[in-house]
């Protein structure tokens, strides 16, 4: 896909500039770029410089959606510099095998990055605006207008919507080959399915020798916007995308979660009676609150969480400003300490740290009446944090629901160690930043 081949140019240019930086520091220290000098600075500096790409990875400079020079941008981008700052003196002050702790060095190192990697970053996203592809759109659905206005307010992700026909307005090969032409054609985005539009499968075949790519709605929408357009599922989709069995995946994921979870809970383990304490002398009631969750297969469990809401009946969809939720509540949910006992849960095996987020009984009853396929999501395990939790807030209404289907079922499709390794990375980040809910 073109977004991924854009990803791949701006993360190869930050890795060049990374070593062309910490090379002409050297040289602005030293007058040249010794074999000595490299033999110190190389390895050390090469084990930061993972470090400085995890930490862009968290705060979003590898996202091209947020490719746009502006104070967002600005402020992404000074963050990730600052962090990354920030671990090099703790890496290299913290292991004492690398010999050295280079003051001078990372400042100099750091300023030509700053300068270097911000020019790059910001003439990368004056050639992106042109697209890479042009874009006929065949077919009318819920999510076209959608898929049309964003690509149109985010050139840098690479298509641009040319045209938008309805199948009834395409009526014979020379006009389909006049269009392909005279608009610069390069991909057809077909909403429905080849096999089922016989005239269009003909009308379009008789064109490939033009060299265009062809490609179907879901599977354009998916890698846009990491998200499955739900108003153009059936049933099919769900028997050739979500039941393939990942056998080896999902035993390696159990003992992931098992190991991380013994030691996550060790390691909290004594914040524990600071967050109990907080949470008596904000309001009266329970400090650990247990609810009832749907999890696995629709199977119910109880969930633990610090509470983080007055006493009584907290079921309900959730406000803006939900007043039900306390002072230290609303500080316990912004970096998610009120999920900390959740860590029980995942030790016995009634969630994951990555999966689907678990309902409240009578919200997934509910929901399952309503909402077309809900029931599929419990599929897989629940988990502490998910796809849905980190590309989409907490739902307040039941169309905000759907959306976050949405999510869940990309997830269904795609759930891979690589994906859940991505969310955590982006849980991380979300929790350093204090947002979410």
């Amino acid at each position: 896909m073109v977004y991924k081949a854009k990803q791949a140019i701006l993360i190869l240019g930050d890795i060049f500039f990374l070593y062309f930086s910490l090379f002409l520091a050297i040289f602005i220290r030293y007058g040249s770029i010794g074999k000595a000098q490299l033999q110190i600075h190389l390895l050390p500096f090469s084990i930061v410089f993972i470090a400085w790409l995890i930490i862009f990875y968290v705060v979003g400079l590898f996202d091209i959606r947020n490719l746009k020079i502006n104070v967002f941008f600005i402020r992404r981008f000074l963050t990730g510099l600052a962090l990354g700052v920030v671990a090099s003196i703790a890496l290299f002050y913290l292991i004492p095998s690398f010999r050295i702790s280079p003051k001078t060095n990372l400042l100099i190192f750091s300023v030509i990055f700053c300068v270097f990697d911000f020019l790059w970053r910001w003439v990368l996203s004056r050639i992106i605006k042109s697209p890479f592809k042009t874009v006929l759109l065949i077919g009318n659905n819920l999510n076209a207008n959608e898929l049309k206005t964003y690509l149109s307010v985010n050139p840098q992700i690479g298509y641009k919507i040319q045209a938008h026909l309805s199948r009834e307005e395409i009526s014979d090969h020379n006009d389909l080959s006049a269009l392909i032409k005279n608009e610069k054609i390069t991909t057809i985005v077909l909403s429905g399915r080849l096999n089922q539009e016989i005239f269009l499968s003909k009308l379009i075949f008789k064109n490939i020798s033009l060299g265009i790519e062809v490609i179907n709605f879901n599977d354009f929408y998916e890698n846009v916007f990491g998200k499955i357009p739900l108003s153009e599922l059936e049933e099919s989709w769900f028997l050739e995308n979500i039941t393939k069995r990942r056998k080896a995946y999902k035993i390696f994921k159990r003992v992931t979660d098992v190991f991380v979870g013994l030691i996550g809970l060790i390691i909290t383990l004594p914040f524990y009676p600071f967050i109990a304490l907080a949470i008596k002398l904000n309001s009266k009631g329970v400090v650990i609150y247990k609810q009832i969750r749907i999890g696995e297969k629709g199977k119910a469990f109880t969930n633990y969480k610090f509470r983080s809401m007055i006493s009584g009946p907290t079921q309900g969809w959730h406000t803006k400003n939900d007043k039900r939720i306390t002072g230290v509540g609303k500080f316990l949910r912004r970096t998610h300490l009120d999920e900390l006992p959740q860590l029980i849960n995942v030790l016995k095996g009634e969630i994951s740290f990555v999966g689907p987020r678990p309902d409240f009984v009578d919200f997934y009853e509910n929901l399952n009446q309503t909402v077309p396929y809900y029931n599929i999501r419990t599929l897989v395990r629940p988990g502490m944090t998910g796809w849905a939790q980190v590309n989409y807030p907490i739902t307040l209404s039941l169309e905000e629901t759907r959306e976050r289907l949405a999510y869940d079922f990309y997830y269904l499709k795609n759930y891979s160690l690589i994906l859940d390794l991505l969310i955590i990375l982006k849980t991380v980040k979300t929790v350093l930043t204090a947002s979410g809910a």
